[in-house]
C-alpha cells in the first residue's frame, strides 16, 4: 500500500502543535523573556522561519500559549439567586478547589509567567482586560442580581470580589503545585466564605 502524502497544510499543523508545545516547555522552564524564539526553533530543529511562517512575532506566540493554557473555571455558584453570598462564595471554593488539584505544574508556572509579562508589556494586560470585557460585564449584573435577590449589599464590589478571587485561585493553584495537600479544600471554602463579609460593610469607606 502506497502511504497516504502528507499535505502542506498537514505539515504546518504539525510544525505549528510542535512551536507551541516546545514554547511552552521552554517558558515553564527558563521564563517568556529568557527564552528567544532562536531557542524554540533548536528545541525543535528547525529555523526561526518556521515560526514566523506561523507567528507573526513572539508576543503572538505568548497570546497562542495563553488561548491554549487558560483553564475554564466554573464560577456559576456565585450568581445563584435566593442563596446568600457567603453560601455562593463557599461553594466556588469547594468547586475552586477541587479543580486546582488537577491543574498541571507547567499551566500553573506559566500562569505566573504571563501575570509577570502582563505587568511588563502593558499592550499584553490592555489586551486581556478587552479580551475578559464582555464575559466580566455579564458575570457582574449576574452577581448583582444574586445580591438583590436576598437583599444583601456585600462589602465588595463585583469587580473587587472578582479580582481576590482571581488572586486567591492562583495562589492556592501554586500551593498545591508546592505543597500538594497542603491547603484542604474546606480551608478554601472558610477562605472564600470570609470574603462575603457582613451585609453592609463599607468595605473600608
Amino acid at each position: 500500500m502506497v502511504p497516504r502524502r502528507v499535505t502542506q497544510q498537514e505539515r504546518k499543523a504539525r510544525t505549528r502543535e510542535a512551536i507551541l508545545t516546545a514554547a511552552t516547555r521552554l517558558f515553564a522552564r527558563r521564563g517568556v523573556e529568557a527564552t528567544s524564539l532562536d531557542d524554540i526553533a533548536r528545541e525543535i530543529g528547525r529555523t526561526k522561519g518556521a515560526i514566523y511562517a506561523n507567528f507573526k512575532n513572539k508576543r503572538e506566540l505568548v497570546y497562542a500559549l495563553l488561548d491554549r493554557h487558560e483553564v475554564p473555571v466554573d464560577l456559576s455558584a456565585l450568581w445563584k439567586e435566593g442563596v446568600p453570598l457567603a453560601d455562593r462564595l463557599a461553594e466556588a471554593g469547594r468547586h475552586l478547589a477541587a479543580l486546582l488539584k488537577t491543574v498541571p505544574r507547567d499551566t500553573v508556572i506559566l500562569d505566573m509567567e504571563y501575570r509577570l509579562d502582563w505587568i511588563r508589556n502593558p499592550r499584553g494586560r490592555e489586551r486581556m482586560k478587552a479580551k475578559q470585557a464582555e464575559r466580566m460585564r455579564e458575570v457582574r449584573r449576574l452577581i448583582a442580581a444574586a445580591d438583590a435577590s436576598v437583599g444583601e449589599k456585600p462589602a465588595l464590589e463585583p469587580d473587587e470580589l472578582l479580582g481576590i478571587v482571581s488572586i486567591l485561585a492562583s495562589g492556592i493553584a501554586r500551593l498545591n503545585v508546592e505543597s500538594p495537600g497542603a491547603i484542604r479544600s474546606g480551608t478554601v471554602e472558610t477562605v472564600f466564605r470570609l470574603l462575603a463579609g457582613s451585609p453592609g460593610d463599607s468595605g473600608g469607606e
